[in-house]
Order: structure tokens, then sequence, then C-alpha cells
């Protein structure tokens, strides 16, 4: 009896064995028959094998002709290892530029479908909502002055026909020079990295052209889903001292006739 239950174990457990090995094969067979060849990935790289689908902003060829000139798409196509390596390309530079023009719930996937004598790259969309500069609030110390950050940093339809003639007559010396880019309340965002960015450098220069070298602040944007609007908040926390200038030295040979 004890022999006949050693038997039957040591055949289920052969049969397991077996059956694992057989399934880690399959895998390995499915995993290689998926892989493309040389041949299908130089084909995904020519534009006119690239299908889109669920867009509404923007047309299928202004799409393939974005993609068809981005670097880092061109550096994949150029050099591909693999198919994963395109297609995540692709999925990153389109949903950056999707949020670039103001999509910022927008969604991207890709797939390749392979057919007898074609493989194509299907991409599909979900655009989402575009959204737009909302308010700008900036909260300061009595030493900044808040009306030169609004005049740097912000512009609203109210303060337009001011803007020009404020920065001649109002502003004197370095604050009458142009500041980086700035928050244009009602206008599409970009990417939000990038005006998160953009604002701490207009806020900064704002500060300095006041005299301050070393303030102390942080920008804050929050989305507000309801109203489709990104809205932005200044805290200048401190300013220091006000900067002037010294003396000036000059050093240097003698002039000689």
């Amino acid at each position: 009896m004890a022999r006949r239950w050693i038997a039957g174990v040591f055949c289920w457990t052969m049969l397991f064995v077996m059956s694992g090995l057989h399934k880690t094969s399959s895998v390995q067979a499915d995993e290689s028959s998926a892989k493309l060849s040389a041949s299908q990935l130089s084909e995904l790289g020519d534009p006119a094998h690239w299908e889109f689908t669920g867009q509404q902003a923007f047309s299928s060829e202004r799409l393939r002709q974005a993609l068809a000139e981005d670097i880092e798409v061109l550096a994949a196509f150029a050099s591909p290892n693999s198919e994963s390596q395109l297609l995540e390309a692709v999925t990153k530079q389109l949903t950056l530029g999707y949020q670039t023009q103001g999509f910022v719930q927008a969604q991207v996937t890709t797939a390749v479908a392979v057919e007898r004598d074609r493989t194509r790259l299907q991409v599909r969309i979900k655009e989402g909502t575009r959204y737009v500069r909302g308010n700008c609030l900036f909260t300061a110390p009595p030493k900044a002055d808040l009306e030169t950050l609004r005049l740097w940093c912000l512009i609203t339809p109210e303060s337009l026909n001011l803007r020009d003639e404020a920065r001649t007559r109002s502003l004197s010396g370095s604050q009458r020079l142009k500041p980086a880019p700035i928050w244009n309340v009602g206008v599409q965002v970009g990417q939000i990295e990038w005006m998160k960015t953009s604002l701490e450098t207009c806020v900064r220069n704002a500060l300095i052209a006041q005299g301050f070298f070393a303030p102390e602040f942080d920008v804050r944007l929050t989305q507000d889903d309801e109203a489709h609007r990104i809205n932005a908040e200044v805290r200048i926390h401190s300013v220091g001292q006000k900067a002037r200038v010294g003396q000036i030295i000059v050093l240097g040979l003698e002039l000689q006739d």
C-alpha cells in the first residue's frame, strides 16, 4: 500500500512539473511571437502607418506631423530596440503635447497591429476638457510692491489697456524691462510644471526689479475641475533688505598715448 501511495505521489508530482514546463514554454513562445522583426520595426517608422482615433481638437495629419518632428520620437524610431520603446516614446510625447495645449487630463494609449503585409501603429486618444488659466492670488509682506508684481506677472482683461502705460510711466529703471512668461487669465494652460516654473521666474524677476535679491516665496497651482481652470497662488514669505548700489571700483591698466 505504501509503495502504491508513493508511486501515486510521484506521478502527480511529475505531471505538475511537466504542466509547469509546458506553461512556461508556451508563454515564452507567445512572447517570442509578439516581438517584431527588424523590417516591421522599420515599417512602424513610416508616418503613413500611424492611425489615430478619438481626437477632436487636432486632425490625424496634424498629430502625425507633430510626432514626425519630435526629437524623442525620431530618436526612438531611428534605432529601435523593441516595440515597447517605440510605444513609450509616442505615448509620452503625445501626452505631453496635449498637456501643453491645455488638455491636462489627456490620455493616450498605443498598440501595434500586425497584418500579413502591413504593420500599423494604432493611437487612441481621450482628450478631456481644455483648461484655461484662472485667478492668480498674490500675498506679500508690506515691503514688496504688489502692484509691480501684478504688472510683471499677471494679465487680466481689465489690465490689458493699462499695462503698457503703467510700465512706461509708473515704473522706472530695470522695472521697465519686459519680464519672462506671465500669467494670462483666460488663456489655455500649458504643461503644469512649465507654467509653475515660468511663474516662479516672473515673481523672482519682479522682486529683483524692486531691489530684493534674496526673496523666499512659493508658487502653488490648483486644478478646478468644475470650472476647468488652473488657479495660481503666490505666497511671498520674506524679501529681506532692499539692495543698494555700493561703491564701484574699476581696475585696469592706465591708458597710454
